[in-house]
Parts: structure tokens; C-alpha cells; sequence
């Protein structure tokens, strides 16, 4: 055991009893005993089903009108490697429950989870949903272990209540009034855990269970992402996964930090972000002053735009006219060189006025 997986072996080891993403087979996937607790399990989905919001994402790009049209992303080796800890699926969706909870600011969410991925049955029944709700509630306030163990609670809320009729939409108004419930991938993210012959035998369409993104896990921790070509690009979902490796070395050597303090970029992006893009260090004439560089920049280009905030711009010419009109009301209240004055203005234009 290497040390990285050493320092996340407390994460797995913790409960005396942790709830398995596969079942006694290793397989995820319905049984026919399932339908008889569907009953009981019908307003747990209802509620669930009422809550859902859509899911802002920062990494969507192109139009979302389009037919999705479905890319399949190489498989990426477990982010542990080969060295994992026993329960490699609970980590990989901690690492994602953080990501989306950084990058969208929301610490509760739903993303989708396929229900049945089996070697002899890899389609769900046509009346039951082959994508449910798992509800993700990250506290960026507390470390990596408690993510973990909610995720793992969130897993055995999902094993318990499988899944639901179709037919449960359409019989709840306030379910059936919800656009997002009548599209073929209610869910922007989802996640489907499966085996490696379910993976190679079905068709990219079948696979995808999230309207924009689908992460697919194998028993072991690999992983792969399903994206539609017309909203993401092959460089973006791999910056995803270069994400979570980043996140997940962050983790390992920090078990007791915030999650909310990991680090998500891997060395290259970091340095391209903090380092390279503000590099802002270039010539000017250091003997004078701001003001007068400004004002040699209103004489060559009066008619560029100086200064853009929300729907407003401003041209070199018409900043330094407002800058004249308030330098010259200064005047009139008695403030001569070298005065302080304080400022106290709202965020607009006028902060550079």
C-alpha cells in the first residue's frame, strides 16, 4: 500500500460496516424482488422528484438545442491507481460531489444515477426509470472522510428505494408540470457504475444517462465520461478528469483540511492561471504620473473605449470629461493638491471617475 492510499484508508475504515456500491455478485443492478418494495417507495421518489432544480454548469459550451451528439472519452485508470483503498467507487463520487459543489456554488444538488448495469441485463425494465435522483449534500466546510460517508449514506438511500414507476410522473401534477422530468435526461450530470462487459457491449446513446455529461465507473475505480459533442469538446472533459486526480492528490495529503481548500488544478494549469495570465508587467513612462499618462492616451485614441461596465462604455474622450467635471467640483469645496478625500461609492463607473 503506497502512502497516498495509506492517508485515505480512514475514509473506507472509519464505519465498522460501510455500505458496498456492488451487491454480493459485484454487480449494480435490480432484482425481481425489487418491485415489491417499489410501492413503499413511492413518495420517497415523489418528494425527491418535486426538488429538482436545474444544474448550473461552468464547463458547458455551444448550443443546447441540438441532438445530442454522443462521444465516448477513454477509459482513465483509478485515480488511487493500482494501490486503491476497499471502496474506490465511494471515493471517485466524493470527488465529484465536490468538484460540482465548487464549481456550481451549490452545496446541494441531484444529479442522475443509472439503477441497473448487469452483465446478463443491461437495460432496466420499460415501465421502471433507469435513472433515479441521488441527492448530493457536500459541506465544504468539512473535511474529505464526512463527504465520503455521505455519499456512502446516499448510496444505501438509493439501494433501499431502487427505483420507481414510470407512470409516477404522469399520475403527480406537480411532477408532470416540471419540464425537466419530461426530457429523455432530466439530469445535466449523471454516474452509472457497470461491468466490463455492460461497458463494451452497449451503444454510446444507451450509455448515456446525464443530459450533458455521464461518468461511468467500473468495479475497480476506472473511469470513463459520455459528453455531447455539441455542448463539451474532448479537451474540456479531460481538464475534468485531470480535476479530480488534482482534487483527489490534494486529498490524501490533507485528510483534515476543508474540502473546500483542496486544490483542483494540476501544476500546468495552475501556473498557465495564477502565474502566466497575470503577467501583466510591461513598459510605461515611470516618471509620471497616472493622470498624465492618461490623459496623453485621450490626445492619440479619444475615441476608444476606455471603460465598460454592464451595458455601459465609456470612451477615453467621455471619462476625461467626467474625470474634469468632478476634479473641478473638488476644486469649489476647497480640496487643493496633496488633500485626502475619501470615497465611498457603490461598484459602477464611478470608482474610476
Amino acid at each position: 500500500m503506497n502512502d497516498q492510499t495509506a492517508k485515505l484508508d480512514p475514509l473506507i475504515e472509519n464505519d465498522a460496516n460501510p455500505p458496498s456500491l456492488l451487491d454480493d455478485q459485484g454487480k449494480v443492478g435490480w432484482t425481481p424482488d425489487i418491485r415489491k418494495a417499489l410501492a413503499s417507495s413511492e413518495s420517497f421518489w415523489q418528494e425527491r422528484l418535486a426538488r429538482l432544480q436545474p444544474l448550473p454548469l461552468p464547463f458547458e459550451q455551444g448550443e443546447s438545442g441540438l441532438e445530442p451528439k454522443w462521444a465516448i472519452s477513454a477509459w482513465c485508470p483509478p485515480l488511487l491507481g493500482k494501490n486503491k483503498p476497499k471502496q474506490p467507487l465511494t471515493v471517485l463520487l466524493s470527488m465529484l460531489a465536490i468538484y460540482l459543489a465548487r464549481l456550481t456554488e451549490q452545496a446541494q444538488f441531484q444529479i442522475g444515477w443509472r439503477v441497473s448495469e448487469t452483465n446478463d441485463k443491461p437495460e432496466t425494465p420499460a415501465d421502471l426509470s433507469p435513472i433515479v435522483p441521488m441527492e448530493i449534500a457536500v459541506d465544504l466546510g468539512q473535511p474529505f472522510p464526512s463527504v465520503c460517508h455521505a455519499i456512502e449514506a446516499e448510496y444505501a438511500r438509493l439501494k433501499q428505494h431502487h427505483t420507481f414507476v414510470r407512470d409516477l410522473i404522469v399520475q403527480h401534477p406537480t411532477l408532470r408540470n416540471l419540464p425537466a422530468l419530461r426530457a429523455a435526461h432530466p439530469w445535466q450530470v449523471a454516474v452509472s457504475v457497470l461491468s466490463d462487459e455492460a461497458s463494451s457491449q452497449l451503444a454510446s446513446d444507451m450509455q448515456a444517462s446525464g443530459a450533458l455529461l455521464t461518468l461511468q465507473i467500473k468495479g475497480d475505480g476506472a473511469f470513463r465520461w459520455i459528453y455531447d459533442a455539441h455542448r463539451m469538446n474532448a479537451h474540456r472533459v479531460q481538464r475534468i478528469s485531470e480535476h479530480l486526480r488534482a482534487l483527489c492528490d490534494s486529498a490524501s495529503n490533507n485528510v483534515e483540511t476543508p474540502v473546500c481548500k483542496l486544490n483542483l488544478l494540476p501544476p500546468a494549469e495552475r501556473e498557465t492561471l495564477i502565474h502566466t495570465w497575470n503577467a501583466t508587467t510591461a513598459p510605461y513612462p515611470a516618471h509620471q504620473c497616472l493622470h498624465q499618462v492618461f490623459e496623453e492616451q485621450v490626445r492619440r485614441t479619444p475615441d476608444a473605449i476606455a471603460l465598460v461596465y454592464e451595458d455601459q462604455a465609456l470612451s477615453y474622450a467621455k471619462l476625461n470629461v467626467q474625470a474634469n467635471r468632478l476634479a473641478h467640483q473638488l476644486i469649489e469645496l476647497g480640496v487643493q493638491p496633496d488633500t485626502r478625500v475619501a470615497l465611498c461609492v457603490a461598484r459602477s463607473p464611478a470608482m474610476i471617475v
